[in-house]
């Protein structure tokens, strides 16, 4: 082969290393709700079928031996709030998280979950103008860890 065909076929194969790399790095689109865990939960989690759109309110990383994130925000008038908890590779992840809607009106729990792991958070008080909510969680062994908190459209 000439040195021309060999030199096209390099940066070929650097520039789709460099894509994968942006892909694994990254994790992809937290906006997207088309991915989300079909998991039930018995923390009134959803079957996955009744899944809204979701927009990211707050999202954190953690990396390492028994990485740990918290994610949380402040929302507006929440229809519904949802947690999503990824790890890689693939492990167990024990967490918590609450919401607080003000005059005292709150609710949490904990949850133990092999992630992908989407749930639908409990919102203690109807038609709340603001809600405050949060989640973290924890590896079980070394890797990658992603927490978000996810409201719906």
């Amino acid at each position: 082969m000439s040195s021309k065909i060999m030199i096209a076929i390099g940066a070929v194969l650097v520039i789709v290393l460099v894509i994968v790399g942006i892909v694994l790095l990254t994790g992809g689109d937290d906006e997207k709700s088309g991915s989300a865990s079909k998991q039930q939960s018995k923390d009134g989690g959803s079957s996955g079928d009744d899944v809204p759109r979701l927009r990211t309110v707050s999202l954190k990383r953690g990396e390492g031996q028994s990485a740990a994130a918290a994610a949380g925000g402040i929302i507006e008038k929440p229809k519904s709030i949802w947690l999503r908890v990824s790890a890689a590779p693939k492990q167990e992840v024990i967490g918590s998280w609450n919401v607080s809607c003000g005059n005292g009106t709150t609710d949490m729990d904990s949850f133990t979950a092999t992630p992908p792991y989407l749930l639908k958070l409990r919102i203690p008080r109807k038609n709340a103008e603001t809600c405050v909510a949060g989640a973290s969680a924890q590896l079980s062994g070394k890797g990658r860890l992603k927490v978000a908190i996810l409201r719906e459209r």
